[in-house]
């Protein structure tokens, strides 16, 4: 796989399983004081909704309520592949070059990327 370059940070290379599910985490460090404006780009973006096209499975935008600049974005994709194709989408180009000005230069954002090995969800599907 590919060494994925990606607005605001890059992911090194990994080897997985075709067809493993994955947990994606992001961790963003805003400006101080700019944490609400970060939590809105994302809500007038509909960043998370804007990722589903491009198979995102689900997401969540939270913060930390004892560090008002951090933020994480969890999201769970069918494949890495798929998650390779939101990374490099211009429509999360877009989106980016938005959040970039509300970031932290100092903390660049932190990705983890897991293998999904067990679930459980009390969820219902809609």
């Amino acid at each position: 796989m590919p060494r994925i370059r990606a607005t605001g940070y890059s992911i090194p290379e990994r080897r997985t399983e075709a067809g493993t599910v994955i947990r994606t985490m992001l961790k963003l460090r805003a400006i101080p004081d700019r944490r609400p404006a970060l939590i809105d780009h994302y809500r007038e973006h509909r960043v998370l909704a804007a990722s589903a096209p491009y198979g995102c499975l689900s997401g969540e935008l939270a913060v930390d309520p004892n560090n008002d600049q951090a933020a994480f974005v969890t999201s769970r994709w069918p494949s890495a592949a798929a998650y390779e194709d939101w990374l490099s989408s211009p429509v999360r180009d877009g989106i980016m070059r938005g959040l970039q000005e509300l970031l932290d230069p100092s903390h660049p954002p932190e990705i983890q990327i897991l293998d999904v090995i067990d679930e459980v969800s009390t969820e219902e599907s809609s």
